[in-house]
């Protein structure tokens, strides 16, 4: 195992392989996309071969009675204040997302690919569950409900 992966080689299958090895658990999805449900907050990982990109990226719902000025509000604030994500919600307002972009031009280092899945997932995480004073996504709090079993398996933490 190398500790780079040439750009030639970033593909679905060596990704998931660096996952396998750091015994990160994950799902290749048919469509191209990584499904990574190791840490607190599950993501995807996909693949922008066209400008040599992974694009990590998760969402979580925006609960229904959120003032639109206000959720755009948070949107702005979590983009000012925390590094490397962007933060975005849907234009229905129903999603609230965050995304990273890494590039692979002249390859990737595989423990940076690793370190990336565990930072996106905690950053995601502490925007949903610290950031959101408001409780404009509607969260209780992620915390408490990643601590139970039952609530991770059903998919109750994203």
């Amino acid at each position: 195992m190398t500790a780079i992966i040439p750009e030639s080689d970033v593909t679905i299958a060596t990704i998931s392989a660096a996952f396998d090895d750091a015994a990160i658990d994950y799902t290749a999805e048919e469509g191209g996309n990584i499904y990574v449900t190791t840490f607190l907050f599950n993501f995807w990982i996909s693949i922008d071969e066209e400008r040599k990109f992974l694009r990590f990226y998760s969402y979580w719902p925006v609960a229904i009675d959120t003032p639109e000025d206000r959720l755009y509000q948070f949107v702005n604030a979590c983009n000012d204040a925390m590094i490397l994500l962007q933060f975005s919600v849907t234009e229905d307002r129903q999603r609230f997302y965050g995304h990273y972009m890494m590039s692979y031009r002249g390859g990737v280092i595989r423990s940076q690919v690793l370190r990336m899945a565990r930072l996106f997932s905690e950053l995601f995480h502490r925007a949903v569950e610290h950031e959101d004073t408001e409780d404009l996504l509607g969260v209780e709090s992620l915390d408490a409900r990643a601590s139970i079993p039952d609530a991770v398996e059903s998919g109750a933490v994203h």
